[in-house]
């Protein structure tokens, strides 16, 4: 989940989290599961004033295309 800058701190990202785990209790969820990153402050707290616990930390790489051969590979 995420917002465009200009749609933060209005409170839309809450209502989405809170719709969200709506829907997972209706449909019978019995754990939701998230990640984020670790300087992301702001969702860090949404998540912790739901109600989330962090219960492992992990170090992802992650890269991305963009070059001639992915251009190749279309």
């Amino acid at each position: 989940m995420g917002l465009a800058p200009d749609w933060r701190g209005k409170g839309l990202g809450r209502s989405l989290l809170n719709k969200a785990l709506e829907l997972a209790q209706q449909s019978g969820a019995l754990d939701v599961v998230l990640a984020v990153d670790d300087v992301n402050l702001p969702a860090k707290r949404l998540y912790q004033q739901a109600g989330f616990v962090r219960y492992a930390q992990q170090h992802l790489l992650a890269w991305k295309g963009g070059g001639a051969r992915d251009e190749a590979l279309r």
